[in-house]
């Protein structure tokens, strides 16, 4: 299944406001790593920079909305939102089977998450340590992750939300977005 080098340290994110979701590729096994939890995005960027730098990470996931998220354009509008919500439930399934793979330059998406995003990893400079960027459609990925622990109570559920773990098994999705679509076409 993964069509990568073997010297290959693959790390997949999910940039989100209050944490990043982190995860690794193991012997050919998505795993989900700790999360940092965000301060400010100064001190995110270094920490994030320092797991790269401590697991010589030669390739970097990025997960990337490429559907206008409901936050984006509606967040002063709780009825729309709940609207706009509910009308992306029903379309998640059309949207899931959509490009989930996106190229390192991205330049058709410029909506304020995406631009957030992009400022961020700009930040950790990537390129100074030899590291890949790509960028993968993140879209529904947190929801996906929150039906993975559809087995888990309630409390369980909302106690991994918060500490961010929730975000770590998002960012299993995007990494396995990633490897779906880098194994089909090499």
């Amino acid at each position: 299944m993964n069509a990568q080098p073997k010297s290959s340290v693959i790390i997949a994110c999910d940039v989100g406001l209050k944490r990043i979701g982190l995860a690794t590729l193991t012997n050919g096994i998505v795993l989900p790593l700790e999360p940092i939890i965000r301060k400010n995005r100064n001190q995110a960027a270094r920490d994030l920079r320092e797991v790269l730098q401590m697991r010589g990470v030669n390739k970097l996931i990025v997960g990337l909305p490429l559907y206008q998220h409901t936050q984006d354009t509606n967040s002063q509008n709780p009825q729309k939102k709940s609207q706009q919500k509910s009308q992306t439930t029903k379309d998640s399934s059309k949207t899931k089977s959509s490009i989930d793979f996106v190229d390192s330059s991205l330049d058709s998406s410029t909506s304020p998450t995406s631009v957030r995003i992009k400022h961020f990893i700009g930040l950790l400079d990537c390129a100074s340590m030899c590291c890949e960027v790509v960028y993968v459609n993140e879209d529904f990925s947190s929801i996906i992750a929150l039906e993975n622990l559809s087995h888990t109570t309630k409390s369980a559920r909302k106690k991994s939300t918060k500490d961010g773990r929730l975000d770590s098994l998002a960012a299993c999705e995007i990494l396995r977005r990633y490897l779906k679509i880098s194994d089909t076409n090499p």
